[in-house]
């Protein structure tokens, strides 16, 4: 079974991400601290931070080695580095 994450998705979880670090640290968590998670952190990271994908994850490796967004996450996360929504979350962060 696959899942595909949307950029509404991607979206929603950017800006609750964004919305939270501003009172403080931010506790993002699935079953096993692999695909998931690592998969918000990493589009928030390219939104927030600018990075591209695989800047993205290899830097969240270097915090957490086990992160690894399994392949159909990274496939969204392509289309979301490529999409206006990420164009516009960017500009979002930025103001």
């Amino acid at each position: 079974m696959s899942f595909n994450i949307s950029d509404d998705d991607f979206c929603s979880v950017v800006e609750f991400i964004d919305a939270a670090r501003k009172f403080g640290s931010v506790l993002i968590h699935c079953a096993q601290g692999k695909s998931r998670s690592g998969t918000a952190v990493c589009a928030y990271l390219m939104a927030k931070q600018g990075m591209e994908m695989l800047q993205a994850i290899e830097f969240m490796q270097e915090k957490r080695k086990m992160i690894d967004p399994n392949p159909n996450f990274r496939l969204s996360l392509v289309k979301l580095e490529r999409s206006e929504a990420m164009k516009r979350l960017r500009e979002m962060l930025r103001g």
